[in-house]
């Protein structure tokens, strides 16, 4: 099943983050996972005490035009031949400029330290993504931008040393 809305799939994760708001929630979002914990963050901000965000597709501008490919996997005439998994991915993905253009006053809204590791080598999400978080977050108490020149996309598999530091400086900061 997809969500193609931010908003919705933050609602959605909304009890999760209630049942361990006694803890510090220290949020990570990879990719698409990038723009819904920066909606989190804007929709509940009593539950989120930081983000990292890690190759984010978060710039609405920065959005490839995909529609070529995109528009005929949701066809009933091709989509029977394409995995699953494909397909959610491609629904979501699909209306990601719209849900990134809605989102674009909220991110003043976040307050909380905001960490942006990206690779200088995506070729799936455009490394200027992390200069919009440096623009957008202005109200953020702390910013800091990971650049890795010779990393890809794929930084949770190849680089997760990266946001496991980053995990833990953010952590050891909030103490």
């Amino acid at each position: 099943m997809s969500e193609p809305s931010l908003s919705e799939q933050s609602k959605l994760l909304r009890p999760l983050l209630e049942r361990f708001a006694d803890t510090p929630n220290i949020l990570v979002g990879h990719s698409l996972g990038g723009p819904v914990i920066a909606k989190i963050a804007m929709d509940f901000p009593e539950l989120v005490d930081g983000l990292i965000l890690v190759a984010p597709s978060i710039d609405p501008d920065l959005e490839p035009e995909e529609d070529w490919f995109r528009t005929p996997m949701r066809s009933p005439f091709i989509s029977w031949m394409i995995p699953t998994s494909f397909l959610v991915t491609n629904k979501e993905i699909y209306f990601l400029e719209e849900e990134l253009r809605k989102m674009t006053e909220g991110w003043q809204s976040i307050k909380i330290p905001v960490t942006v590791i990206q690779g200088g080598e995506d070729m799936l999400v455009h490394p200027a993504n992390a200069d919009f978080a440096e623009r957008v977050l202005i109200n953020s108490e702390d910013v800091e931008l990971i650049l890795k020149e010779e990393v890809n996309h794929f930084i949770p598999w190849n680089q997760p040393e990266l946001i496991r530091s980053a995990i833990i400086e953010m952590i050891e900061k909030k103490r």
